[in-house]
């Protein structure tokens, strides 16, 4: 069961930029030994342009790991597996503050399962989700329709935040946004 520290989960439509913002915290804060960042575990190959930092592990691995009990967190989504480790629990019980991305779908599990949960939504303008879908060079045009239609499916998701939460609008200023998130990570 989790311990007394801090879980922060980032969440948001595809192309928010929610790797983005998770991987300068995790540079800027990478000397803070009491600040864990978790990767995920993905059943997709680790993408060429560096967006995204992941585990990639194959279908038939994830399956094993999962019978193991190794994650703490799994979900699917596009076809893809989703798994977040079990390491969370021992920092979070070392009273750590643990930030993994997360998924929207899959957030009311997680808040079952740590009531200590932070929510960070992370949003964006649609013309500038779709100008980052397309220039990650990741999904085809068809898959990017896609996920900007389930996007809009999550509209409202903030009124259904019963926690505490913070939205962080990743618009332009990446370091603006950047900076919100280490403080909303940093603050006692």
């Amino acid at each position: 069961m989790p311990g007394p520290g801090q879980l922060f989960y980032l969440m948001g439509d595809s192309g928010a930029g929610k790797n983005t913002l998770f991987n300068y915290a995790r540079a800027k804060l990478q000397d803070d030994k009491n600040i864990k960042f978790a990767l995920r575990y993905i059943t997709r190959p680790t993408a060429n342009n560096g967006t995204e930092e992941h585990i990639s592990i194959t279908h038939e691995d994830f399956k094993r790991l999962l019978q193991a009990d190794f994650f703490a967190m799994f979900w699917t989504s596009h076809g893809f597996h989703y798994g977040i480790s079990t390491e969370i629990n021992r920092w979070l019980a070392q009273n750590d503050r643990v930030v993994i991305i997360g998924s929207r779908q899959y957030y009311h599990t997680a808040k079952i399962d740590y009531p200590q949960l932070h929510a960070v939504l992370i949003q964006a303008e649609p013309d500038l989700l779709l100008q980052r879908l397309r220039s990650r060079n990741r999904e085809k045009p068809e898959e990017i329709k896609q996920r900007l239609s389930r996007n809009a499916g999550y509209s409202d998701f903030r009124n259904l935040i019963d926690t505490k939460f913070t939205i962080i609008e990743n618009n332009l200023k990446l370091e603006a946004a950047s900076r919100k998130l280490i403080n909303v990570i940093c603050k006692p």
